[in-house]
């Protein structure tokens, strides 16, 4: 039940994610965020060399703008890692939701979140989401994500490339998070504001 000082959270509207399977998917992770240092933009290299090195044909849609999205570039040519990468900038809802679904794992590098946005449009995508370990997530996703100890790059890797050879877990993992996203759906979180309005005038 909400007490009289809790809030309600934030929503999505599931009308927009449209889950696809099999030859509809087309690249293997997509990473989306501001790109920025505190969505862990920075370790994005890192975590996808060691991808690449055990997967060679691995490929990566990292969707979003930001102040560091130029230097996050620079490290992929760097590091020789732009072969099956498209970095897409600032895209439509749209092209966004589309490129999201048409993934096989959704990655969350933050080190901070106050709700966790992306990871909710990933569940809502039926994708299986690897992500670092915040308590916030723990709080708002329990048990629905692969968890990795923060900054745990090499972990991170591992957690995709599990993934992406057991085509069956990412199928369990991604409908319990379709299943489980359902409850912040904007339509049931405006009648959870509403009832606890109610409440609040009724009290």
């Amino acid at each position: 039940m909400v007490s009289d000082t809790e809030t309600i959270g934030s929503s999505i509207d599931l009308d927009q994610f449209h889950p696809v399977s099999g030859a509809q998917k087309k690249h293997d992770v997509v990473f989306l965020g501001r790109m920025h240092e505190l969505k862990g933009v920075f370790d994005l290299p890192e975590v996808w060399a060691a991808v690449k090195a055990a997967r060679t044909d691995a490929t990566l849609k990292v969707i979003g703008e930001g102040p560091h999205r130029a230097a996050v570039m620079a490290e992929f040519s760097e590091r020789n890692l732009n072969e099956g990468v498209e970095f897409t900038g600032g895209i439509s809802e749209e092209d966004k939701n589309r490129l999201v679904s048409e993934a096989r794992v959704g990655l969350s590098l933050s080190s901070e979140e106050g709700w966790g946005l992306a990871v909710n449009e990933y569940l809502a995508s039926a994708l299986p989401v690897v992500a670092y370990d915040l308590p916030v997530f723990r709080e708002v996703f329990p048990g629905l994500l692969r968890s990795i100890p923060l900054g745990d790059k090499a972990a991170t890797a591992d957690a995709i490339l599990d993934l992406l050879a057991n085509p069956n877990a990412r199928e369990e993992q991604g409908q319990a998070g379709r299943e489980f996203v359902q409850r912040y759906d904007y339509r049931k979180m405006a009648c959870q504001e509403l009832q606890h309005l109610e409440k609040l005038c009724t009290s």
